[in-house]
């Protein structure tokens, strides 16, 4: 076929299938294409806009490009892109980077970009792309709850466009602030205004609360470091951060800000924590070396760390939302969650119920309505917990099924007995007017969970 050629196809009536004997009856008519030669289609931004200097330039070609052959070297840019990245996705072409605000780039993209089809774009292509101004934005690193580097000052670098100065609060906090500092990020969230959420009140004790000037260089990402070591002891302790822009926007949740819990440790904990059991290692996080003589606290249970930094022991009664480390003075904690919505979560002692495992299987898979489907399987006892085991039920069991059509309805009942093995044998019938679809069996073994 040629390429870039729309075509017909007809087939004439009176054709036999290959799926049985009766013949078409009418005639059937298709159209297709074969593929173009490759061009750009389309473009972002398109000549004369202007996008953010933050966004990707995108070219978008007619055909997908061969990603496997292509060649960053065949794009270029003046004036150059700082930490240029350009890769291809199956039309479209980006390039991505650090753009200078309200600049013209002259885009090269060389003749030798190749599509799935081998096909090469021919001669050089050359277009402007022209970005705006930045829109303000306030960005960092870092989540609800962060451990910082020990290995360095404490402090928090923060990355800013267009921001000229940031409102800074620190509190000192304990690990006892946990529940409410998520009970703070909660209520913040669902503050209606930004008058509602200066209302609140960050838990533990503040120790500044002032506004910082930022470095001025318009368009461009501005970095700035909120040292944080004076709050310190011996790079140890916890603080909480609230950092805003004070010119928010009026509209709602588009407030610049961001809130997290530093804690400064040299203390690694590692947890796992099952149903009735803490298993904890203590380590040095600088050297990774176990610590030995640490307190683990969950809620109400207690243990120290032997000579390798690890401990087992039970967990206690109640909700236990933190897990609390204790050595040479030193403290640092482990939260169950960082997320405010589940801020009333915890650790808890859970019990390991007994459970009934089944596993059937039937003849075919695939019935008419009318048809018989046969169903064979087993069914154990899963007692869990540290000495678990499957059992086989008692012979003479008895199961009482309930077969049920795809909307729901009953299509059949009845009760069958276990053998010796714990095994089960059905036949279903399926009714004449039975709904189509997947239809849902369920067991239940007498005596046993459901």
């Amino acid at each position: 076929l040629t390429p870039g050629t729309s075509y017909t196809l007809v087939v004439d009536k009176g054709i036999k299938s290959a799926e049985g004997p009766l013949l078409s009856l009418n005639q059937q008519t298709s159209g297709f294409s074969t593929y173009q030669p490759l061009t750009l289609s389309s473009r972002h931004p398109q000549e004369g806009d202007e996008i953010s200097p933050f966004n990707d330039f995108y070219f978008y070609f007619n055909n997908q490009l061969d990603d496997e052959k292509f060649d960053p070297k065949w794009v270029t840019v003046t004036p150059a892109i700082e930490n240029m990245k350009v890769r291809p996705q199956g039309n479209g072409l980006y390039i991505g980077g650090v753009k200078r605000g309200k600049t013209t780039y002259k885009v090269t993209i060389s003749k030798n970009l190749t599509d799935v089809f081998k096909q090469k774009l021919g001669k050089d292509l050359t277009v402007e792309m022209k970005t705006g101004r930045a829109p303000k934005a306030l960005s960092h690193g870092f989540s609800t709850f962060t451990v910082l580097d020990p290995t360095v000052e404490a402090g928090i670098p923060l990355f800013t466009t267009n921001i000229d100065k940031l409102d800074v609060q620190v509190n000192r906090v304990q690990p006892e602030d946990w529940d409410a500092y998520l009970e703070f990020l909660y209520n913040h969230r669902r503050a209606y205004t930004p008058e509602d959420r200066r209302k609140l009140k960050l838990p533990g004790e503040q120790l500044i609360d002032e506004t910082i000037s930022l470095k001025k260089n318009p368009d461009q990402l501005v970095t700035t470091r909120v040292d944080l070591s004076k709050y310190f002891d011996d790079g140890e302790g916890n603080v909480v951060v609230w950092v805003r822009d004070p010119e928010e926007d009026r509209e709602r949740y588009r407030s610049r800000e961001f809130f997290t819990w530093a804690q400064g440790t040299k203390v690694g904990i590692d947890v796992e924590i099952g149903a009735e059991k803490v298993a904890a290692l203590v380590t040095n996080i600088l050297s990774g070396k176990p610590v030995s003589g640490a307190t683990v606290k969950l809620g109400t249970a207690q243990k120290s760390t032997d000579s390798d930094g690890s401990c087992v022991f039970d967990i206690g009664a109640g909700n236990a939302p933190i897990l609390l480390v204790e050595v040479n003075g030193s403290k640092a904690f482990l939260p169950h969650s960082v997320s405010p919505w589940s801020r009333n979560g915890g650790w808890t002692r859970r019990s390991l119920s007994e459970q009934t495992s089944w596993f059937l299987f039937d003849d075919r898979g695939l019935y008419k309505p009318g048809e018989k489907a046969k169903v064979k399987g087993y069914v154990r006892s899963w007692e869990r917990g540290p000495q678990g085991q499957l059992t086989t039920p008692k012979g003479g069991t008895e199961v009482s099924w309930v077969l049920n059509d795809p909307v729901g309805n009953k299509e059949a009942e009845g009760k069958a007995t276990l053998n010796a093995f714990g095994a089960v044998e059905l036949e279903l019938e399926f009714g004449p007017n039975t709904n189509l679809g997947h239809h849902r069996l369920t067991l239940n073994a007498s005596g046993l969970p459901t």
